[in-house]
């Protein structure tokens, strides 16, 4: 569902994201950094997303992070 570029924005909060030890902590670096990277990539790519799509990004997300 993501492209190997969208990937690599994702996969450079990885190891952050693993060593939080709490949700709040995960979601604050989800929230606050990944999050941010991503849509602004998109941005740059000229390819905002709609609000619907972002639920399913959100889902397919979590899976690269764990």
């Amino acid at each position: 569902m993501y492209t190997p570029e969208e990937i690599r924005v994702i996969s450079k909060h990885k190891e952050e994201y693993k060593e939080q030890t709490s949700r709040e902590l995960r979601a604050h670096v989800f929230r606050t950094k990944i999050l941010v990277d991503l849509f602004n990539y998109w941005l740059e790519q000229g390819k905002a997303p709609v609000e619907e799509d972002n639920a399913n990004h959100m889902k397919v997300l979590s899976t690269h992070l764990h």
